[in-house]
């Protein structure tokens, strides 16, 4: 039997929104935002960067120009779609180096916790 994150190849496609890699000894927060099932790119921040997000991803604005070595992020809760409509929605969003990207609330709350997580438990890569 095939495992279903295989491709019909036995590609392994990749399925989160955004996966992450707590590096307590390195100080740093690898995120890999998918592309596709089978691209993706990869941002680096501190640990500190990262918790800013987490904490406030979704209070007033969210996070709006955070400075990392990788660019500014803009890391927000939207309770809409774009103007003029601005039809009802819910959805996070982030922006950075060019890219918007959008995932739902529940992935976010996921990504945050497998944040924590990662950085009171040890990983593999510890």
């Amino acid at each position: 039997m095939s495992d279903p994150r295989l491709d019909e190849d036995g590609v392994w496609k990749m399925s989160k929104p955004v996966k992450i890699y707590v590096f307590k000894n390195e100080d740093s927060v690898k995120l890999s935002f998918r592309v596709t099932d089978y691209s993706n790119f990869t941002r680096w921040m501190t640990i500190d960067q990262f918790k800013h997000i987490a904490e406030n991803w979704d209070k007033d604005e969210g996070v709006q120009g955070l400075e990392t070595k990788n660019g500014k992020y803009f890391w927000y809760y939207s309770g809409c779609g774009p103007r003029p409509e601005r039809v009802p929605a819910s959805f996070v969003v982030c922006n950075v180096n060019g890219w918007s990207l959008r995932w739902s609330k529940k992935d976010q709350e996921n990504l945050v916790e497998e944040f924590y997580y990662q950085l009171n438990n040890k990983n593999h890569w510890d």
